[in-house]
């Protein structure tokens, strides 16, 4: 199976990585949750959060969040 980070549609990886010299601590420990799991229900809401910014959205739905990966 694959991670979460490897099912993370690309244009959300690359604004990801954009954001690691703006809030490298962040950035890191929210690639370290993609990387470590295969679910987003298993993301701290924290991290879900901080992904569905990337999707210039500011409220965590579900939906949302969902919308960021391949699956």
């Amino acid at each position: 199976m694959k991670t979460l980070f490897e099912e993370l549609k690309p244009e959300f990886l690359e604004k990801l990585n954009e954001e690691t010299a703006l809030y490298p601590t962040t950035t890191e420990r929210t690639i370290k949750e993609l990387k470590e799991n295969i679910s987003w229900l298993h993301l701290t809401v924290n991290t879900a959060q901080n992904l569905c910014s990337l999707d210039n959205n500011k409220n965590l739905s579900i939906i949302d969040l969902s919308n960021l990966f391949n699956k």
